[in-house]
């Protein structure tokens, strides 16, 4: 586990006495990011699947097979818990 520190001077402190303080551990962040790449990811999907190349969502097409994907994908977001 690693901790990154800051020195207060660069928040503007002018006060010695307080060194350099933690601003966060390196695993949080690190967690942190990667959630947030995971939802960037289920957006994008989301977003390729509810649009086709004619800016029609996807619930309005007349193509079977594009229904077909959307369901799937709604029923195993479903299934996930999401």
């Amino acid at each position: 586990m690693k901790t990154y520190y800051i020195h207060p001077a660069a928040f503007g402190s002018t006060d010695p006495g307080y060194g350099h303080v933690p601003v966060v551990k390196a695993y949080e962040a690190e967690k942190r990011v990667a959630d947030l790449e995971v939802v960037k990811d289920l957006f994008l999907r989301a977003k390729a699947l509810m649009y086709q190349s004619g800016g029609t969502p996807i619930e309005n097409s007349l193509n079977p097979i594009d229904a077909w994907l959307y369901d799937a994908e709604r029923a195993a977001a479903a299934g996930k818990g999401e």
